[in-house]
Order: structure tokens, then C-alpha cells, then sequence
């Protein structure tokens, strides 16, 4: 997969495979591999059967997995993680195989897997900027924040003439509180771009200067102001986010910190309903305060924008440390995302045991239906989620596909709990 679920507020590194030369050797076996979105190759998977050249068959394994992730499909993973690993197996100074390990591990949220595959290309390839590119993703997610700064400044240094590495650079300029060198770096990549590119970037240049205008306008109340809203339960006041952006950068704690990047993740949803940004301040709460809070929080913020797999991670790791209903019907939800029935009904089901809920009940409804494809199977469920309190207009349509009256009569409502 080409374009990140989850790059949120940093520009997307191009792959690899698409920038650098191919190393030593190049057959000829899947060379079509940078153009072919399909996700596999006839032709290619015989050249490798026969390969011998255990380098060669390293180069041709990459090309394969390349192409199994190009088309986007979360099911194709696995099988191109396996080709990356013996790729790598068979030759380990592989940089194109070390590289897309690294951007694969990145696509699933396994942050400090990414970071050794990428430390090994960078030392195999220290004055190329990819491998710095997709560090810098994989060390934001953990929320190293510095080190995150010191990638893109690396890889604006090593390939001066990209404008996406002065608009990455602004962005973790602006989370390391240097707002000057964001501001340069914007103006910078817009006068970088072609221009044929400037209607593209102009408007990207002008979001990232409403994000610093946002992080920086503060109220009287400053850094206090943050925790009050959220005790007040106001997030629509005004310069809300600013005042928790100085509570961010005032906290001495990593706890306080995170606090701080929580609220503020609501004032984004609330007052702004920016699914990004409050995505990019849960990701460093939860990196640098790992409680089972943030990592719910974040696992439930994935989702929001569409990254399933990352999302799966994080509920699991909060379930180790807090094994509670909604982190079951999270996971479960994440589950269903990816079309994994079985995982989602069991998770489904051990979170309504635990507390009926709708979400829960919801889903167990889905997996019904898109197992059974059956509504007589699957509308009990829908019902009982309904009457638990779900009126989302998805749930409202799949009970009136199903030929279920609006509201459902009370002598419908099923007992599904143990």
C-alpha cells in the first residue's frame, strides 16, 4: 500500500522501490513490479522457483512483495511480509527489502519493529533520505518527538531540493514548539514545488499554517485553561487548543503531558471535527503515557481514521493492562473492518458478556449477516442494540432493510447476554 492510513499530520515518504537505483544485481525476473498494482505476477513467482542466485532471488522476492502490497489489501500482508522476510534471509544487506519490511511493519502499527528495519537500511545506506522518511513515521508513533524532529531534518538535508521534506520538517518542527522554522519550511516547499504542483500544495501550505495559528492563540486562563475545560466539559471554548499546547509543552511529567494531549484531541473532534489532529495528539498521549486510557483512546482514534490493523494493536496491548468491555467491542470493531467475522463476533460476544452494550450488540449483528446473510440471524441483535440506545443511521437502515419497524416493538427486544 502506497499511501499511509496513518501518516496524519506528516507527509507521506514515497516508497522505496520508486526513488532509488536498484541494487546490485538487477534480473530480470518481476521487473515489472513498480507498475503492477494486482498484487502478483505469474510470470514472476516461476522466476523465482527457479531462481538460484541467492541475491538475485532476494531482489525478485522485494519486486513480489512490492506488488502484493501496491493494491491496499490488508489480506495481502502477510504474504509479503513472509516474501520480505526471506529476502532478507537470503541476502541481509537487501536496503529495498529492509526498507519495505519497515514500511510494511509501519502499515500495521508494530512502530519498533519498523524502527530496526529501517535502522538497518540506514546504516547500510546512511546518505540516501528514505530510510530517514519512514524513521521519522515509525519514531512519531512512538513519540519521539526529537528524534522524529531529526529525520526530517536529515532527510531535508540530504535531498534539498523535495518540497515534501520541508513540509515534513514543519510538522515536527511545530511539535517540537519551533514555530519560526515551520513557517520557513512551509513557504519553503511551496517555493520548491513545480508549477503544475502549486494548486496542490497552496492548499496543504495554508492547513499547516491554520495548525500553527491554532496551537499558538492562547486565552488569559493559558495552560490552566486546558484542565479546567475539561472539568467544566466545555471543548468548544475558544483558544482551547492553544492553551492546551502550552500545557503540553509546561507539563513535567509525561502523564501531564499526555493529559494534556487529550483534551486537546477533543477540542480537535468538538470544536473542529478534525479526525488528524486529534488522532496525532492521541498517538504521542499514548506513546508517552502508555496507560490503558490512551491506548483505548487511540485504538478508537485509528479507527476514526480508517487504519483498522494499528487500531487492533493498540486494543490489544490495552487489554493486557485492562481487559473491560470496551476494549473487547473496539477490537472487535477494528476486527470487522478487516473482515475477520470470527475474531469479531468472539470479541463481540466477551464484551457484552461483560457489560451489555450496543456496540457490541451491533456487531455481532454484522458478523451474522455477513457470515450468514441471513437478517432473521442477525436482527435480534440489531434489535437489542437499539434498544439499548443506538440510533445511528446505519444501524436505523440495516433494521428497516431487515423489515424491522421504527422503533421496534418492546416484545422484540431479545435477552443475549449470558
Amino acid at each position: 500500500m502506497r499511501a499511509k492510513y496513518f501518516a496524519l499530520a506528516f507527509f507521506t515518504a514515497l516508497p522505496l522501490g520508486a526513488q532509488a537505483e536498484e541494487p546490485f544485481p538487477t534480473p530480470e525476473g518481476c521487473s515489472s513490479y513498480a507498475g503492477n498494482k494486482t498484487g502478483g505476477d505469474a510470470n514472476c513467482d516461476a522466476a523465482i522457483a527457479k531462481e538460484t542466485n541467492p541475491e538475485a532471488k532476494s531482489v525478485m522476492l522485494f519486486r513480489r512483495a512490492y506488488m502484493e502490497d501496491a493494491a491496499g489489501d490488508f489480506k495481502t500482508y502477510p504474504t509479503a511480509l513472509t516474501d520480505l522476510d526471506e529476502a532478507i534471509k537470503l541476502w541481509p544487506q537487501n536496503v529495498q527489502a529492509l526498507h519495505e519490511r519497515g514500511y510494511l511493519y509501519n502499515e500495521y502499527g508494530r512502530w519498533k519493529d519498523a524502527e530496526a528495519n529501517l535502522d538497518a537500511q540506514i546504516r547500510l545506506t546512511p546518505n540516501g533520505s528514505q530510510g530517514y522518511q519512514e524513521r521519522a513515521l515509525a519514531r512519531f508513533n512512538l513519540g519521539d518527538l526529537q528524534g522524529t524532529f531529526d529525520d526530517r531534518n536529515t532527510a531535508a538535508i540530504l535531498d534539498p531540493e523535495n518540497p515534501s521534506n520541508y513540509m515534513a520538517r514543519a510538522d515536527a518542527a511545530i511539535w517540537t514548539g519551533n514555530f519560526a522554522l515551520a513557517q520557513k519550511d512551509i513557504a519553503k516547499a511551496v517555493e520548491l514545488s513545480p508549477a503544475d504542483k502549486k494548486k496542490d500544495i497552496s492548499p496543504l501550505a495554508d492547513k499547516k499554517r491554520a495548525l500553527i495559528a491554532f496551537w499558538t492563540q492562547t486565552s488569559t486562563s493559558g495552560a490552566a485553561g486546558c484542565m479546567n475545560a475539561e472539568k467544566a466539559g466545555d471543548m468548544t471554548r475558544a483558544n482551547l487548543i492553544g492553551d492546551c499546547t502550552l500545557a503540553f509543552f509546561a507539563a513535567t511529567t509525561p502523564a501531564a503531558k499526555a493529559d494534556a494531549l487529550t483534551v486537546r484531541s477533543m477540542a480537535w473532534l468538538v470544536a473542529k471535527s478534525d479526525e488528524e489532529n486529534a488522532a496525532s495528539d492521541n498517538i504521542v498521549a499514548a506513546a508517552i503515557d502508555p496507560s490503558p486510557g490512551n491506548l483505548s483512546n487511540l485504538g478508537y482514534a485509528y479507527m476514526r481514521v480508517h487504519h483498522s490493523a494499528a487500531a487492533i494493536e493498540e486494543f490489544n496491548r490495552s487489554i493486557v493492562l485492562q481487559p473491560n468491555f470496551a476494549n473487547y467491542a473496539g477490537r472487535a470493531n477494528a476486527k470487522l473492518n478487516l473482515s475477520d467475522y470470527k475474531g469479531a463476533a468472539e470479541d463481540a460476544q466477551k464484551s457484552n458478556d461483560m457489560k451489555p452494550n450496543e456496540a457490541a450488540l451491533t456487531i455481532l449483528g454484522d458478523c451474522a449477516y455477513a457470515t450468514k446473510k441471513s437478517f432473521d440471524e442477525a436482527k435480534p441483535y440489531w434489535i437489542a442494540a437499539y434498544h439499548l440506545g443506538d440510533r445511528d443511521d446505519g444501524l436505523i437502515a440495516r433494521l428497516k432493510e431487515a423489515g424491522v419497524p421504527i422503533p421496534p416493538p418492546d416484545d422484540t427486544k431479545p435477552v443475549l447476554s449470558k
